[in-house]
């Protein structure tokens, strides 16, 4: 029985530097591959190795249209204003465009974009924006009444002057 015993505890304990052995080897492929990571990241240029998608927003225009605004490639308020304009010419709204009559908003916190700051500090990369555009009320009978209508089908909301429709 002792002898039987014996031999378990040496097979235990074989198995056990066997099981150590491996997960050193294990250790030792992932450094391995960690390394040759490293050196391929070392040799790839710096425009390479961080994509273009990490650097956008998103944005939804005023029409419904969502799409990405590269922060490397869109580098100013004049290039984003000239971007809208091509992307609204021939579609609806594209006078209150170029009129600059839109208002940006970001759509978690709904807090207003604002063009005096700069256009690198204006927005955060990742983060989703809503277009709106902004028409002015000149009938007083319907400011009046506190109700808007549409300036394009006339069709009247029941929603307050002061709220956002779409």
């Amino acid at each position: 029985m002792a002898e039987r015993m014996a031999r378990r505890l040496s097979w235990i304990t074989k198995l056990g530097s066997e099981l150590k052995n491996l997960i050193w080897k294990v250790c030792m492929g992932n450094i391995a591959i960690y390394n040759e990571v490293t050196a391929i990241r070392r040799t790839l240029s710096p425009r390479m190795s961080s994509s273009l998608d990490e650097e956008r927003f998103i944005l939804e225009d005023a029409i419904g249209r969502v799409c990405p605004v590269h922060l490397r490639f869109i580098t100013s308020w004049n290039a984003f204003d000239a971007v809208l304009d091509i992307r609204f010419k021939d579609k609806v709204g594209h006078d209150k465009v170029q009129q600059r009559e839109y208002t940006l908003q970001e759509h978690a916190t709904c807090r207003e974009i604002d063009r005096s700051i700069d256009w690198e500090d204006a927005f955060i990369p990742g983060q989703k924006i809503d277009m709106s555009l902004i028409f002015k009320e000149h009938s007083p009978e319907k400011a009046s009444n506190n109700l808007s209508s549409c300036p394009r089908c006339h069709a009247v909301s029941e929603m307050p002057v002061e709220s956002e429709v779409q």
